[in-house]
This record gives C-alpha cells, structure tokens and sequence, in this order.
C-alpha cells in the first residue's frame, strides 16, 4: 500500500513540475513489474479545468528501461520516459479553445512542457506507444466545430511530449451527434497534430 501512495504522490508531483497541466490519480489498484493501474484518474489544463476523466487507466511502462540505471529520477533528468502500452476506459474529454485565432485547445495544452527544458537544457522527454481509448465521449468546444460531441470513441494512437507535443491517432471510430442535427458515423478517424510550429 505504501508503494502504491508513493507511486501515486511520485506521478502527480512529477506533472505538476514538468507540465503545464496536473494529474490527479485517485487510487492506484494495481503496481506490479510489468502493469500499473489507475483509478479516478483526472488531468486538467493550466487553468485548472478538468480536459480528461477516466475511472480506469491501465500502463505498461517500459520498466527496464525505468530501472537499468537503478532510480526512476536519473531517467526523469536524462532519459525517455516511455509507456510501452496504455488503456483509458469509459473516459470523458472536454474541449475548450483558446489563443488569438481559436486555434489553441488546452486538451494539447495539458500536455506541453512546463519549461523549455529541464536541468542541463533538455526537455522532459515522455513517449506513450499503443495508445488505447475505448467507448470515450467528447465535447467542448474544438476548433471551427464549437458544442461538439462524439461518443462510444474508440482510438488508438501514439502521444510524444519533448520540446513540442505530438498527438498521433492511427485509427479511431464512434458516432457525432452534435453540433449538426442527428448522427453522424465516424470511421476510419485518422489525427496527426503538433504544436511545433512551422
């Protein structure tokens, strides 16, 4: 059980310090070698506004990596943080825009970097491989499309957090049913979006 506060405490701190975003993790389940599983999981924006709530989150962390020079923190200053896998359940997100053109969405917000880099001059440096997202809904306000809502979301894809964000979504499919009138069928959904300007 210690472990288990500890891991919890070890991630919120590491959030609140590295990104511009929080996460808030009710209770961890499940800590083991090879799995970790969350539960009331919540990441909010700058602001503080909750972008993302799932009651389940499972990762399976790149744990050789995590270990092989024998503390987690020397990774955090040096090295890649990678999640080899992750599953986020029944999660709802909610989308609010912002910036000079409305272009900005505070979900990718979240994610970006606190600082410009970490001691030494590097970024965090944090990559999410097989990407997970069942039976999701989405609403809030996304660019050029305000009072969206998407449910029954299935999508897998990739997330990299370095300098910039890089949200990739490699497949993904539910049903809009607003802003238009009805429902609409999204199939074959493809994303690949990053904040690095050209």
């Amino acid at each position: 059980v210690e472990t288990r506060s500890f891991a919890r405490l070890a991630i919120e701190h590491f959030a609140s310090r590295e990104l511009r975003g929080g996460i808030e993790i009710g209770r961890v389940e499940e800590l083991t070698t090879g799995r970790a599983v969350f539960t009331d999981v919540v990441i909010t924006d700058e602001e503080g506004r909750v972008v993302i709530s799932a009651p389940r989150v499972t990762a399976w962390p790149d744990l050789w990596r995590l270990y092989e020079d024998g503390t987690i923190w020397r990774l955090y200053r040096d090295g890649t943080i990678r999640i080899a896998g992750g599953l986020v359940e029944d999660a709802e997100v909610v989308l609010y825009t912002g910036g000079e053109d409305g272009l900005d969405v505070s979900l990718v917000g979240a994610f970006q970097p606190a600082n410009p880099g970490t001691e030494g001059g590097e970024p965090v440096h944090i990559v999410i491989d097989g990407l997970d997202v069942r039976r999701a809904t989405v609403h809030g306000d996304a660019p050029r499309y305000p009072g969206l809502r998407a449910e029954g979301m299935d999508v897998v894809g990739r997330i990299e957090i370095e300098r910039e964000v890089r949200i990739q979504v490699f497949t993904g499919h539910g049903h809009m049913v607003a802003p238009y009138p009805g429902t609409t069928e999204l199939d074959h959904v493809t994303v690949d979006f990053t904040t690095a300007r050209t």
